[in-house]
C-alpha cells in the first residue's frame, strides 16, 4: 500500500493520468482484499480525482455520489471534507457553480469543525474561483482573506491553487501587476512541476496570458512548454490535448492552435474551458481581420458562459463585444451583465436556490427554519443569503424582504 501511494503521488506531480488511475484501482484493490473500509474510501478519493484529471467525468461521479459516512471514517476524518472538495472540483469542471460552491461550503464547514483549518484552503480557492466566474468580487476578496490566513499550513498543491485562483481575482480587477507577483511561486515550478496544469488544464493559458500581459516571454514560455509536456504524457485525454493547444495559442496569438484547442474542447466535458477558448480565438481572429468570425466566435462564448452562471466571464464578453461596435439588446438574464444595473436586473442574478431562501425569509423564517424547510445545512443557507445581500445590494432582512415584495407576490407563512 505505502509502495503504490509514493507511486500514485508521483504520477500525479509528474501529470502522468493513466498512471494515477492504474495506482488508484491497485490501492483500492488492496483495501477491499485486506476489508479496511477506512483506506478504501480514501482510495476511493483518489480514484475519483484521478478519472477527473482524465476527463472521465461519469466514472468520477460515480464514485463521489456515494454517501460519505462518517461512521467509516474515524481514523482519517479529514475523507470527509474532502470527499465534498473533490466533488465540488468535478462540479465546477462540469460548469456546475452553484452545486460546486455548495460543496465547498460543506467541505469548509467540516474542516472548521474538526478543528483542521489548513484542510479549508483547498475548498475556499474553489469558492474564490467560483465567485470570480460569478462576478463577486468582495465575497471573492473575503475567501482569499480567510484562505490566506491557514494558508501557512496547508500542502503545496493547495497553496498553488490559491495563487492562480487570486490571480485570477486581481485579474478581474484589472490589477495586472498584482496578478504577476501572487503567481511567483507557480511560474518557478514549471515546466518541470506541472502539477497545477494536471488539476487544472484550463490554467495553463491563463498563467501565459498574465504573463504576456506583463512583457515576460519568458515565463510564458515555460507554462505553455509546461502545458505541452502534460499533453505529451496523456495523449488521449482530450482536455490536456486542448490545453497545450490554447496555452500555445495564447502565447503566439496563433489563430491555427487556438482552432485546434476549441475543437478538442467541443469533444470534451469541460464547458467554460471551451468558452474561454472561444473567446481567445475570437481576439486573435479579430488581430487577423475576421471581425464577423469574432464577433460569431464571442457570442458563442458569451451565451456558454450565461448557460452556466458566469456572469463575470460573460461582462468581460459583452465589453468586447461593444468595443467592436455591436449592440445587444439587454432583455431578460441578459440585463445582469450590464455594468449600471437595475434593480429588476440584480433581482434576475438570484440563482434559483437563492430565490428559494429569500422567499422563505421574506415569509419571516429564521435561517435554522429555511434549512429544515429546503432539507439544508444552516450554513448553505447563510451563504444564499450573503450572496443575495450582496447581489441585491441590501443590508437587513427588512430590506431583503421589501426587495421580495417589489418583484414577487409572497404567500403567507407555513403556505406552500
Amino acid at each position: 500500500m505505502y509502495r503504490t501511494t509514493l507511486r500514485y503521488s508521483a504520477a500525479q506531480v509528474q501529470g502522468l493520468h493513466a498512471q494515477m488511475v492504474a495506482h488508484a484501482r491497485a490501492a483500492l484493490r488492496i483495501a477491499r482484499d485486506h476489508g479496511d473500509r477506512t483506506s478504501r474510501a480514501h482510495h476511493q478519493l483518489w480514484l475519483a480525482v484521478a478519472l477527473t484529471a482524465s476527463d472521465e467525468f461519469d466514472q468520477a461521479g460515480e464514485i463521489l455520489a456515494e454517501r460519505c459516512d462518517p461512521s467509516d471514517h474515524v481514523a482519517l476524518p479529514w475523507v470527509r471534507p474532502m470527499w465534498h472538495y473533490h466533488r465540488a472540483q468535478l462540479k465546477l469542471a462540469a460548469g456546475r457553480l452553484e452545486e460546486a460552491d455548495e460543496d465547498a461550503v460543506e467541505a469548509v464547514r467540516i474542516c472548521e469543525r474538526l478543528a483542521a483549518p489548513a484542510l479549508a484552503v483547498g475548498p475556499l480557492a474553489l469558492r474564490i474561483r467560483v465567485a470570480v466566474h460569478r462576478h463577486e468580487l468582495t465575497e471573492a476578496n473575503r475567501h482569499v482573506v480567510h484562505a490566506s490566513r491557514l494558508s501557512a499550513a496547508a500542502s503545496g498543491a493547495a497553496r498553488e491553487e490559491l495563487s492562480w485562483v487570486t490571480a485570477l481575482l486581481h485579474s478581474a480587477e484589472e490589477n495586472r501587476e498584482s496578478a504577476l507577483d501572487t503567481l511567483s511561486p507557480v511560474y518557478s515550478g514549471v515546466p518541470k512541476r506541472p502539477l497545477l496544469l494536471t488539476r487544472e488544464p484550463h490554467a495553463g493559458a491563463c498563467l501565459v496570458r498574465t504573463a504576456m500581459s506583463a512583457g515576460d516571454s519568458e515565463r510564458a514560455t515555460a507554462v505553455a512548454e509546461a502545458a505541452r509536456l502534460v499533453a505529451t504524457r496523456n495523449p488521449t485525454v482530450v482536455s490536456a490535448v486542448a490545453a497545450a493547444a490554447h496555452a500555445e495559442g495564447v502565447l503566439c496569438n496563433d489563430v491555427g492552435r487556438l482552432r485546434a484547442a476549441v475543437s478538442a474542447y467541443r469533444s470534451g466535458p469541460r464547458p467554460l474551458s471551451l468558452a474561454a477558448a472561444t473567446e481567445d480565438l475570437a481576439l486573435a481572429e479579430n488581430e487577423a481581420g475576421g471581425r464577423s468570425t469574432a464577433i460569431g466566435l464571442l457570442n458563442e462564448a458569451l451565451a456558454r458562459y450565461q448557460n452556466h452562471g458566469a456572469r463575470g466571464d460573460a461582462l468581460r464578453v459583452r465589453k468586447t463585444l461593444r468595443s467592436l461596435a455591436v449592440r445587444r439588446r439587454t432583455r431578460g438574464r441578459d440585463r445582469d451583465l450590464d455594468p449600471v444595473e437595475g434593480p429588476r436586473a440584480r433581482w434576475d442574478q438570484l440563482t434559483p436556490s437563492e430565490l428559494r431562501v429569500v422567499r422563505l425569509v421574506a415569509q419571516g423564517l429564521t435561517n435554522r427554519e429555511v434549512a429544515e424547510k429546503l432539507f439544508l445545512s444552516p450554513h448553505t443557507v447563510d451563504s444564499h443569503l450573503r450572496h443575495s445581500f450582496t447581489k441585491l445590494g441590501v443590508t437587513s432582512r427588512v430590506e431583503l424582504t421589501r426587495q421580495v415584495l417589489t418583484h414577487e407576490e409572497v404567500p403567507p407563512a407555513g403556505s406552500a
